[in-house]
């Protein structure tokens, strides 16, 4: 990913890191690093790979 990508989980979630992909019966996921927002820590997650989207 680029320095002017940015992968993010939602409206006011950005992705900091991936640190891998995997099943759920049929939904690819990835793990992910969520970067902290408004003070609150970096969160790790699951999340469908379909939601997650990639901007500029």
């Amino acid at each position: 990913m680029s320095a002017a990508t940015a992968l993010s989980a939602g409206p006011l979630e950005r992705v900091e890191l991936v640190l891998d992909f995997h099943q759920h019966g049929p939904l690819r996921c990835a793990a992910v690093i969520l970067e902290p927002v408004d003070g609150c820590p970096a969160l790790e997650c699951c999340i469908p790979v379909a939601e997650l989207l990639i901007g500029a």
